[in-house]
């Protein structure tokens, strides 16, 4: 799992403001992964670049140097930095602002967002971090994340089947790794089907799994916390592996994902949620028939 993000907006209007900008993502860097705002010029690079990289951070930086001047004493600050403030104040954000002594709080910074301090060199800003930066977690991500569950369910009676079999049931565990956000609307699908001894992907639709327990397609993970979802069951007896889908009004096989034969697969499971980046894993299923299984993680799978 990797580290909490800070997303860093600054300045980059000349060598001190960038030399400023990296030796607060160098102190940074120690604790947490960074993304330094590169500077983008277009609405397509502004939604690919910033408005992602800011959704998939946990806390949020911004120094605001000065610009144009008003008066004597008084300069605007960056339209670009203002920008993010904007768009990290919107998806709620944790973090600490910094503005250059003299910049005029315009726009949201009238509103105090973040109680940006004000400086006149990067020495001042360090030595601030290190403060507010003190109880920021850096394990605490805005992820979710896709396990293999505990021990398989086995010898659960099906009572809403007419011969009331009994059925084997094998998990997945998803897992809310942020510790103050909570995730809404969680689907889990089974995206991919390999057939291995065969070297043929199965075509099969998109159709909502069932989460364990709930009997819904749909359900919340509160922070910090896991849910199960169901991977697949087997009658007893039966060598077929099925899968616990979305009821629907048909038996046309063309909108339901297949029962599986005995054999080897790699099974591509992808959750999606309405407020976390969509996460995929995959995993390797043997099924020698039942009740011979074997259902692991494959490495490095995404």
């Amino acid at each position: 799992m990797r580290r909490a993000r800070v997303f860093i907006s600054c300045g980059q209007w000349n060598d001190r403001e960038i030399a400023i900008g990296r030796s607060v993502q160098r102190y940074l860097s120690e604790r947490f992964d960074t993304y330094f705002a590169e500077r983008v010029h277009s609405s397509d690079a502004l939604t690919t670049n910033i408005f992602r990289a800011l959704r998939n951070s946990e806390y949020f930086v911004f120094i605001d140097f000065k610009r144009d001047k008003i008066s004597n004493e008084q300069y605007r600050g960056s339209l670009f930095v203002n920008q993010e403030i904007a768009i990290a104040t919107f998806l709620g954000l944790s973090g600490a602002g910094f503005c250059e002594k003299y910049v005029k709080r315009e726009g949201i910074l009238q509103h105090h967002i973040y109680n940006a301090s004000e400086f006149e060199d990067g020495t001042q800003i360090i030595n601030q971090l290190q403060e507010i930066t003190g109880n920021w977690d850096p394990t605490s991500v805005n992820e979710l994340e896709i396990q293999k569950g505990g021990s398989p369910m086995k010898g659960v009676r099906l009572d809403n089947h007419p011969e009331k079999p009994l059925t084997d049931w094998y998990h997945l565990t998803i897992k809310n790794n942020s510790k103050t956000k909570h995730a809404f609307s969680v689907h889990g699908y089974v995206t991919r089907i390999m057939n291995l001894d065969k070297g043929k992907e199965l075509q099969i639709p998109t159709n909502e799994l069932i989460w364990s327990g709930l009997g819904e397609i749909s359900s919340n993970i509160v922070s910090g916390t896991s849910r199960d979802l169901d991977a697949f069951f087997l009658m007893q007896g039966q060598n077929k592996i099925r899968f616990h889908q979305r009821p629907l009004s048909t038996n046309n096989p063309n909108y339901l994902v297949p029962n599986l034969q005995t054999g080897k697969y790699v099974l591509h499971y992808t959750v999606i949620s309405s407020n976390f980046e969509t996460v995929s894993k995959e995993f390797r299923l043997e099924f020698g028939g039942s009740p011979n299984i074997i259902f692991e993680e494959l490495k490095d799978s995404v």
